[in-house]
């Protein structure tokens, strides 16, 4: 039996019971409450399954306040050892969705956390262009789902930045060494270029990304969703990058308005 026709038997079996998964947004007080709110509605327009989803402000930094949602569910997180972070929720599934990112229809988060109910790494790949890691790809932090129970088996990596990592590839370093599939939604096309280059590059050969990326799945890429199948082509989540910067919040704004209105 090949990988296909396993994770196709495997998605029968999966869909049958709704996983216990939930969302969660970390947003810091530079983000507009506006942008809050928008992201909020987008999610619940598209969040079929109805999972949880929960917006936490932060004052930590990224990295570390993904190991916060860690903590929070009350995994021993090697982060926060011998500190008294209070149990908040219990859900076997987190998908970490940033506060500038939004699925792009109502298969794509039950796809997602699909993936991790099987065990799979799943979400936006991503490349450290700053860091010299012979073009490592990882599951980004603006789409990114995993199972308490692969994180287990993984050891529980930090999300934090590294020597070797951007924040969350971590993540994708120690799915790799410890037999994690990695599933990755790789770029479809993006809006405008970044504001410090023409473009951010994955692997050589690969498709290029910018502000206002849709990602999905080209050919041969992963072999399941709710149905069984993912089209080739298939869109499925859309973040906006650098929303820190003048004007992009904005365009964020604009993006939700008109998901909202289809």
């Amino acid at each position: 039996m090949d990988q296909v026709e396993q994770l196709d038997k495997e998605s029968d079996v999966a869909v049958t019971t709704k996983p216990n998964a939930c969302i969660i947004t970390f947003f810091m007080s530079n983000i507009d409450m506006k942008t809050v709110g928008l992201q909020k509605s987008v999610v619940e327009k598209y969040n079929k399954s109805k999972y949880p989803h929960y917006h936490v402000h932060t004052d930590m930094r990224h990295g570390a306040s993904m190991d916060l949602a860690w903590a929070m569910a009350g995994l021993p997180h090697p982060t926060f050892k011998g500190h008294n972070v209070a149990k908040k929720f219990e859900h076997d599934i987190i998908l970490l969705l940033d506060v500038d990112a939004v699925p792009l229809h109502d298969e794509a988060i039950d796809t997602t956390i699909l993936g991790a109910h099987l065990g799979h790494l799943v979400g936006d790949v991503q490349r450290s262009n700053h860091i010299q890691n012979n073009q490592h790809l990882f599951v980004a932090p603006s789409v990114l789902a995993v199972s308490a129970n692969t994180m287990a088996t993984m050891k529980y990596p930090t999300a934090q930045e590294t020597p070797r990592a951007d924040v969350a590839e971590e993540y994708s370093y120690s799915a790799e060494k410890f037999g994690i599939p990695i599933d990755f939604y790789t770029p479809l096309s993006y809006d405008e270029k970044p504001a410090e280059c023409e473009h951010w590059a994955l692997k050589d050969g690969m498709p290029v990304y910018g502000r206002g990326t849709t990602f999905g799945v080209w050919p041969n890429g992963i072999p399941y969703d709710a149905l069984g199948v993912v089209p080739i082509g298939k869109q499925m989540f859309w973040h906006q990058f650098q929303s820190f910067h003048p004007g992009q919040q904005e365009k964020f704004h604009k993006k939700c308005e008109e998901m909202l209105l289809k």
